[in-house]
């Protein structure tokens, strides 16, 4: 069975209104990452739930190529990313509102 991360939060993210850290130094040629962060977007349409853990990793890699990033520093953003669009898909769905 495929799942797949609604449309909206994948525009957010790709928009950049969901950030990961606002904070992170940012490199200014980022133009081979932003390649790899589309070809992520479109797997993540279809992911299956075993992809789960591989496509994790490349977001990883691919946040802590774009900011610079140490390994445990893109580990805690990553983290902060997932949380934001875990909690942007429940809000889409209905299942999630901010007091």
């Amino acid at each position: 069975m495929r799942t797949s991360i609604p449309e909206k939060v994948l525009m957010e993210l790709w928009q950049g209104h969901i950030i990961p850290s606002e904070d992170a130094p940012i490199r200014k040629d980022y133009s081979e990452v932003m390649k790899d962060i589309t070809t992520v977007r479109t797997l993540l349409q279809s992911i299956q739930p075993e992809d789960a853990r591989i496509l994790t990793d490349k977001l990883l890699g691919l946040l802590a190529q774009s900011a610079d990033m140490e390994s445990e520093t893109a580990f805690i953003r990553g983290y902060q990313l997932g949380a934001r669009l875990t909690l942007a898909a429940l809000d889409e769905k209905g299942d999630y509102h901010a007091a």
